[in-house]
């Protein structure tokens, strides 16, 4: 902020190795931050000023700073950016019947790929295992096939269960002969009904197995060609294969969303144009008081005879609009009495023209929070005269 008796002093240090020292009041700043601030503080027009003024694409933008049309511009904007929105949505769906039936087939295609592998949200854990399963899939009926065998046995040898229930047989006479003998037989019976439910649990899963030829190879194939086509994880793909049902619905019903977002595309029409028809009414009254005012500054600078005007033209194109409104805006001006008015740049000389920005500058600063302008070189090309006006104008 300023100091007490609310002054600003800035100092800029240049050093021999090109590095800056910038201060605000005794403060270190960047030299961004001073940028920043001289914007705040000074408005500096030079001759590449006087070029934007030859510029008709500049028009616009110097008629919207004096006629403070901000609020009507940002309205439009916001208005003619739904209208935007919904052309592209229109222009998406609208295809012709060859292109509308391959993209048809592709999406058909990319569905019944991703059905076909009946995903589910946090199968990936599943498959994994199964995948695990497969490949040490070997080993496993190896395992379960010699349990099998210890616990049921074959045709040559008895297996574990057998010989306790011969244990069990052997014991069960003489089981009412000793209390120890009848303790041992039914430990043995327990032990013996034990051994047959495992047996037979090995056995249901050796026979659960389902280990198909090539199982693996496809299961991996699968996984590795679908993540490849369509996302990282399962759920990724499930997102793709829900957007691609919804692409082929938007197609198939093309017609029908293709007539409702029209409708809706004429309403919004109908509001850009009420919102550009308000900004073209303010800019056009804006246009009358800036040439006004220009005529004004023009003849204090010892420029009577020069006429100068603002020129609408409706926009160019399909709809005759574009972000910036429904109007095309150019400057013209008349240099001596009964020439017609022409644009700017095909008029002034270089003296006209740095008297005639500074006339607009001067009417546009009355808008601008700037406390102060900087004109370079303004007096290029005016002797004389008029160098007394700009320098009376300058002073005043």
């Amino acid at each position: 902020g300023p100091d007490e008796d609310g002054n600003l002093l800035i100092q800029r240090e240049i050093q021999p190795d090109g590095k800056n020292v910038c201060r605000l009041n005794g403060r270190l700043i960047t030299v961004a931050q001073l940028r920043q601030l001289g914007r705040q503080l000074l408005n500096i027009h030079g001759q590449h000023d006087g070029q934007q003024l030859l510029d008709e694409r500049c028009h616009l933008e110097y008629l919207d700073g004096f006629g403070e049309t901000g609020s009507l511009q940002e309205e439009y904007r916001a208005a003619f950016g739904r209208f935007a929105v919904l052309r592209r949505e229109i222009a998406a769906l609208q295809m012709d019947e060859a292109e509308k039936a391959r993209r048809i087939d592709g999406l058909e295609f990319q569905i019944t790929e991703l059905e076909r592998a009946g995903l589910k949200a946090g199968e990936e854990e599943v498959l994994t295992e199964r995948r695990n399963l497969l490949r040490n899939a070997g080993k496993l009926i190896e395992a379960v096939e010699g349990a099998h065998l210890a616990l049921s046995g074959d045709e040559e040898r008895e297996g574990a269960a057998g010989l306790i229930g011969a244990a069990e047989s052997s014991l069960h006479a003489a089981a009412r002969l000793s209390g120890q003998v009848a303790e041992l037989v039914d430990r043995l019976t327990e032990l013996r009904c034990s051994a047959d439910d495992l047996a037979e649990q090995v056995r249901d899963l050796r026979d659960g197995f389902d280990f198909e030829p090539g199982e693996l190879d496809e299961l991996e194939d699968v996984i590795y060609r679908l993540k490849k086509k369509y996302g990282d994880s399962v759920e990724e793909m499930l997102d793709y294969l829900e957007r691609c049902r919804k692409e082929l619905d938007e197609i198939q019903f093309s017609s029908d969303t293709i007539a409702r977002l029209e409708r809706d595309l004429g309403k919004a029409m109908e509001e850009v144009r009420r919102r550009g028809e308000a900004l073209s009414r303010a800019r056009r009254e804006a246009a009358k008081a800036l040439e006004e005012r220009i005529q004004t500054e023009l003849a204090q600078l010892d420029m009577p005879k020069v006429r100068f005007q603002v020129e609408f033209r409706p926009k160019a194109g399909e709809y005759a609009m574009d972000e910036t409104g429904l109007d095309e805006v150019q400057f013209l001006m008349s240099a001596n009495v009964g020439e017609d008015l022409k644009p700017i740049q095909k008029i002034a000389s270089g003296g006209e023209l740095a008297r005639i920005m500074l006339a607009l500058k001067n009417v546009l600063a009355e808008n601008d929070q700037v406390g102060a302008l900087v004109f370079d070189e303004v007096d290029t090309g005016v002797s004389g005269r008029a160098a007394q006006k700009v320098a009376e104008k300058l002073a005043g």
